[in-house]
């Protein structure tokens, strides 16, 4: 695995713009990516997921409108890259089977890393209990020594 680049799920995503648990060790991880000029890479999914996070907030009555209009500003300006690999959704079907998840697409951000060569940050505990038996490049934001 390179430490030239790294994957951040959405859960880990949305403590940059929703001030909750684990929010400081999500920025303090951002900005040593950003300080060290380490290469973010998502999946497609990341940007809908993000959307749809801040958007369900605001329904909600959680998050303001001009909050939320922060929020995708920041979202939009984030230095990463969006990468579409091929084989990913099958991997991700794969992974998300061997841990008997309901859902894939938190596998996706993992087959995503996995194709990238790179570790894969979650806040998402129990994902990180279900894969971290056989994924090795999946870390869980509580063990960043950040909090």
């Amino acid at each position: 695995m390179t430490d030239r680049s790294v994957v951040f799920d959405a859960s880990v995503s949305a403590k940059w713009v929703i001030e909750e648990a684990s929010s400081d060790a999500a920025h303090v991880l951002l900005n040593e990516c950003i300080e060290n000029d380490v290469e973010i890479t998502v999946p497609p999914l990341w940007g809908y997921e993000l959307d749809s996070i801040v958007r369900f907030r605001v329904s909600r009555g959680a998050m303001s409108d001009e909050d939320a209009a922060s929020a995708y500003a920041f979202i939009d300006g984030m230095p990463l890259t969006v990468r579409q690999i091929g084989g990913v959704r099958r991997r991700a079907r794969a992974i998300a089977a061997q841990a008997n998840q309901r859902r894939v697409y938190d596998s996706i951000y993992a087959a995503h890393a996995e194709a990238e060569g790179c570790v894969l940050w979650t806040a998402d505990r129990a994902y990180y209990r279900a894969v971290s038996g056989f994924l090795t490049h999946v870390h869980y934001l509580g063990e960043s020594g950040t909090q």
